[in-house]
């Protein structure tokens, strides 16, 4: 071969330009503007192309800096479907990521692109049509979302019998040196009625469990409050392979049948109540296995394909679970006395003497869903035994009586209806344990309603000794603030008085300020945001990823510019030192933050992000089946730095984001009270959040310079296939070419 003269000859013939790759996505706006909007129904179904049943487009992500200078990137990656005459979209409800990527082709042979063109999109009545993209020969990594969504129906009316509910899953190819493109397969996995037309009633209540990365997607189905159906509670768990949906069909989920029967399966069925399951993912076992568990407290598996075995060997002796089930791919050493491990699995639980929910159950799950060895770890309620290593706080000190303090986040609906479940747990790449809940610290958590103070508890169990210590890695406090050790501050590279845009000493150095106001805010408690709020908590449940950073939504109170402070919601990300064992707080987003649309050309506003409902943990939250733990391909576990991006495979949240339609610099929901009229548009999505990863930083330590071009460069000469840029399994001089166009671009 005579690569050292191709790649001279190469670096002379582009080195003084650059490619600037275009943006496509569906992220959209109808061609009119307001209501309705252009979500697609989930009741449109049938052959050609005017069917709604899947859909198949691009979305390119935006950059969001977070405080502390990392880039993550955004994207409205599922819409929920269409809200009738008065609503823009159903409302979404508990969401889920697969807990792993795979590698493989493309899902579809090609999708649907639109590059800042307002009115673009998937949706044949209501936008313009979109042009394709042939991915017929592509590959790349997949992962896969799901959520639950409900909506009042024809009549506007929630709560009577024409209720919607529906499953929606979204299967999602992309290329690791365009990781900001996303593929996209929107797929409407199950409706709950045969039609959307008035005086239609509904036959089942969903709720949302968990997908893995082929998109098979696990969910529980009841008939709970429903006047259609039999007068049986009947309770199933329900597998529907989304990738294998007839797109003609509605798939009906009634009674004992379903509309597609060849991409749906039940494998349990019961008259006992039961909580929504979630998934051991078929990279891991070979097929998908669900798991789950009853009011029984058995906890259920899928040993053999399509039939659930019962097992109360997880718990303490006459003990009982609480809420539903958590998993991790990975094993852990202690609990790992199988011959086939795949991962952990956990629950909230109780012991018999128990009056709180005081620990959880942790065991080894092997790729039949079987258990092997199991642990409960119990929080502690002696001061000194659970502190923030951070900032000295001891919530057995802090918040009175600590023997009342107890897990929380599966109470009222959560069981029934998801998220998935409320304990994070990963096998850190030394081999510990990290286990994490949220704590609740007055009331009962079984009850409601909740309570607004609340804290992130953090188990790290040793891989050797199999000792478990105790530490807080995020708290609410009072109006104190960080004074005092009260409510976790939270961090930023906003300058030395921790407000952005002042242009203060420090700001923007790419450096963490540490100074004695550097402080960006705190967490807050949920009735300091909003008064009026009934109950908390305040603080979601985490999802971890594999290096034990946490992902949580929570209240803060924000210092702006003013100087004044802001109390509203936000993404928060906790980053996890494993040497020094503690956690400091990152803001990744808030409400009130503007996107700009890649491919809609129109900017949205995040409005909503919802941790608490009426009397609980909203659905919606984050729990810790929202997150993939993987990381992207080729980022190697060694270059993955304190408070790195590139920890995060994939993160979904539920929010609702407005698009300023007319570009008046407003935002303005028309179905909101007093906006009558705007011509601005919203939505309920599942947005994705993901590393802004950059493929030419070659050497991941997120920064570009001449190391990066040197270490291709040598990979490249050396015939390495981690220089086979564009992934196709074979290095040559489009390798080579793409690399230094993307370099040069920076």
């Amino acid at each position: 071969m005579h690569m050292k003269t191709t790649a001279v000859h190469v670096l002379i013939v582009i080195a003084g330009s650059a490619c600037a790759s275009s943006a496509f996505a569906q992220d959209s706006v109808s061609t009119t503007n307001g209501l309705p909007g252009d979500a697609v129904s989930a009741f449109t179904a049938g052959a050609g192309a005017n069917n709604e049943q899947t859909n198949d487009y691009v979305i390119d992500l935006s950059d969001r800096v977070s405080s502390w200078s990392r880039t993550f990137r955004f994207g409205p990656l599922l819409k929920g479907s269409s809200g009738g005459t008065s609503f823009f979209t159903s409302i979404v409800g508990a969401q889920a990521a697969s807990n792993k990527f795979t590698q493989g082709p493309f899902l579809r042979p090609s999708y649907g692109v639109w590059d800042q063109a307002p009115g673009a999109g998937v949706n044949f009545l209501r936008n313009s049509t979109p042009g394709t993209i042939d991915t017929s020969a592509r590959t790349g990594q997949r992962f896969a979302v799901g959520f639950m969504e409900f909506g009042a129906g024809p009549d506007n009316v929630f709560g009577n019998g024409d209720d919607e509910q529906n499953i929606i899953s979204g299967i999602v190819n992309f290329n690791f040196f365009e990781s900001r493109r996303l593929y996209v397969s929107r797929v409407n996995a199950a409706v709950n009625k045969a039609n959307g037309t008035l005086g239609t009633s509904a036959t089942a209540s969903f709720g949302m469990g968990g997908v893995d990365e082929v998109g098979n997607t696990h969910f529980f189905a009841d008939n709970f409050g429903l006047t259609a159906g039999t007068s049986v509670q009947d309770k199933r768990y329900i597998r529907v392979n989304a990738a294998a949906r007839n797109r003609t069909l509605l798939n009906t989920i009634a009674n004992t049948t379903t509309g597609d029967i060849n991409a749906t399966r039940t494998p349990f069925q019961t008259t006992n109540s039961a909580v929504v399951p979630t998934i051991i993912p078929t990279v891991v076992a070979s097929r998908p296995v669900m798991i789950g568990g009853d009011f029984l407290g058995n906890y259920q598996f899928e040993q053999v394909a399509n039939s659930m075995v019962a097992s109360t060997a997880y718990l303490p002796a006459n003990g009982s679970p609480r809420g539903p089930v958590s998993f991790s791919s990975g094993a852990f050493s202690s609990l790992a006395t199988g011959g086939s491990d795949a991962g952990v699995a956990a629950v909230l639980s109780r012991a018999v003497s128990d009056t709180r929910t005081r620990g959880f159950s942790v065991w080894g799950v092997n790729n039949d869903g079987s258990i092997d060895s199991s642990t409960r770890l119990v929080l502690p309620f002696t001061s000194g035994q659970i502190v923030d290593p951070t900032d000295g706080f001891d919530p057995t000190v802090i918040f009175a009586t600590p023997l009342n303090h107890e897990f929380t986040n599966y109470a009222s609906q959560v069981s029934f209806r998801g998220g998935s479940g409320p304990v994070a747990l990963a096998v850190l790449p030394g081999g510990d344990l990290l286990s994490s809940a949220t704590v609740a610290t007055t009331g009962n958590a079984s009850s409601v309603p909740q309570s607004f103070d609340n804290y992130l508890a953090v188990a790290r169990t040793n891989a050797g000794t199999g000792v478990t210590s105790w530490i807080v890695a995020a708290h609410t406090g009072n109006a104190g603030g960080a004074a005092g050790g009260l409510s976790k501050i939270i961090r930023g590279d906003f300058g030395d008085d921790g407000i952005p845009g002042t242009g203060d000493n420090g700001e923007g150095d790419g450096s963490l300020d540490t100074g004695p106001n550097a402080s960006i805010g705190r967490l807050a408690k949920a009735n300091e945001v909003n008064p009026a709020s009934p109950s908390g908590p305040s603080i979601s449940s985490p999802a971890m990823d594999r290096f034990g950073n946490l992902y949580f939504l929570a209240n803060v109170s924000l210092k702006k510019p003013g100087p004044s402070t802001k109390l509203t919601q936000a993404l928060i990300k906790a980053n996890f030192d494993l040497g020094t064992n503690r956690y400091e707080l990152e803001l990744l987003a808030e409400v009130g933050d503007v996107i700009a649309g890649r491919n809609s050309g129109t900017p949205y506003q995040i409005q909503f992000l919802g941790i608490n409902d009426g009397d609980s943990v909203d659905s919606g939250a984050i729990f810790s089946g929202s997150i993939v733990q993987d990381q992207f391909a080729k980022v190697a576990p060694t270059s993955i730095y304190y408070g790195s991006p590139y920890a995060l495979g994939a993160l979904v949240i539920r929010t609702k984001i407005v698009y300023d339609r007319n570009s008046d610099g407003q935002f303005l929901d028309p179905t909101v009270a007093g906006n009558s009229g705007s011509p601005d548009q919203a939505y309920n999505v599942a947005m994705i959040v993901m590393p802004g990863y950059i493929a030419w930083d070659f050497n991941q330590d997120a920064f570009i310079n001449q190391e990066d071009l040197s270490g291709y460069i040598t990979a490249y000469l050396d015939e390495s296939l981690d220089a086979d840029y564009n992934e196709d399994g074979v290095l040559n001089q489009e390798d080579l070419s793409a690399y230094i166009t993307d370099y040069l671009s920076e």
